[in-house]
């Protein structure tokens, strides 16, 4: 069974803003890697929040038997019950949803991961993670108990992207296609990576670095709309199967489209009716390599990228050498007459020095358009 994608989860969102102001009136589980929040709001009743870990949340529409309950789901248990759902978000472009929950006494933070195998992860209202369903070490956070959350950073965020963001990616990307680019680097996923290609009237397979300033506004405006497009909620349907669960329908895959209220009724009709295809040990270790490989490529667009913006910066430095040694040695000279809170004063408005912190002693110069 596939997992929403980033875009996927942007637009469930937006479906289950209306849940906040909720009251958690219980919560389930089943297996391992499936939870259900029964929430309770006023003049609306009983609301039934499903989550299968690392593949998809939506609103229920009935309650299956729920015979498991870990040690985890005593802990939500007993601090959320009857707390109140106060905001839920997802902490863009990652796959993740963050939900805020107010206690009499408390707030807490439930994030829910799909990336990987997924995970929930329960936290303090300042972060401080209480427990998780999977306790694990990565290469860059540890999700632990005691430890602060952090999660992953892309650097390019396809929900506020602008045409000069969209120039840096394209310049700076390792990928070899523009759809790898967009699938990769921005996040969007295979599909709709295609799918923007295809608004933008753009070969899939072109090098980022080519595109012209025109066709480059071209596909600005095909992710923006791409983005911003009105949910339409259809199941794919292929061979009379379910194939596939969209928040509309793609103009690059073909099929029969089922359309639904919600991308909720969507998603269960899907979890309903789809199969998950048989794996091998061999086809796990595959994915898995595939998975650390995607990362890897990931790690080295960003090193790439800070590669360039550092040899950016030194480049400026160097053409500018002779006026950046002039500023510092007057600045300490200055600073042993006067303090840097009086500097910081006294340099408001320089046309050069942009800004003082007296804390460390530090400055920022605006070089850009002042090389010698």
């Amino acid at each position: 069974m596939k997992a929403l994608s980033s875009l996927d989860l942007h637009c469930m969102v937006g479906e289950l803003k209306p849940l906040e102001g909720s009251r958690v009136d219980n919560i389930y589980q089943k297996g391992k890697e499936e939870f259900l929040f029964q929430l309770h709001k006023s003049n609306e009743g009983k609301k039934l929040l499903r989550v299968l870990v690392g593949k998809a949340l939506f609103l229920a529409s009935h309650k299956d038997e729920m015979e498991t309950l870990s040690g985890f789901c005593m802990l939500l248990r007993k601090h959320l019950g009857n707390a109140t759902l106060a905001s839920l978000s997802q902490i863009e472009p990652e796959r993740i949803i963050k939900i805020v929950f107010e206690a009499k006494d408390s707030s807490y933070a439930l994030y829910i991961e799909f990336l990987g195998k997924g995970n929930v992860i329960f936290s303090d209202g300042k972060g401080i993670i209480i427990d998780a369903l999977t306790h694990h070490e990565f290469r860059d956070r540890t999700i632990f108990p005691k430890q602060k959350y952090a999660h992953p950073t892309m650097q390019y965020n396809a929900f506020s992207l602008e045409a000069d963001y969209l120039s840096s990616l394209l310049s700076s990307t390792a990928k070899e296609s523009l759809v790898k680019c967009l699938a990769i680097d921005l996040g969007l996923g295979g599909l709709y990576a295609e799918e923007a290609c295809a608004k933008a009237k753009m070969d899939k397979n072109k090098r980022p670095a080519e595109l012209t300033a025109k066709e480059q506004s071209a596909l600005l405006k095909a992710v923006k709309q791409l983005i911003s497009q009105q949910p339409r909620p259809v199941v794919l349907m292929k061979n009379d199967a379910v194939s596939d669960v969209f928040p509309f329908p793609l103009e690059t895959i073909g099929g029969d489209y089922q359309a639904f209220p919600s991308l909720s009724e969507a998603l269960e009709h899907y979890c309903a009716h789809a199969r998950d295809a048989p794996t091998t040990s061999y086809d796990a270790k595959v994915a898995e390599l595939k998975r650390i490989i995607e990362q890897q490529e990931k790690n080295i667009a960003l090193l790439e990228a800070e590669e360039q913006e550092q040899r950016r910066k030194a480049d400026a430095i160097y053409a500018n050498y002779a006026q950046i040694s002039t500023i510092l040695d007057e600045l300490k000279a200055i600073s042993r007459k006067h303090s840097w809170q009086d500097i910081q004063k006294k340099t408001k408005g320089h046309a050069i020095i942009k800004g003082v912190n007296p804390r460390e002693k530090s400055i920022v110069l605006d070089i850009a358009e002042n090389k010698s």
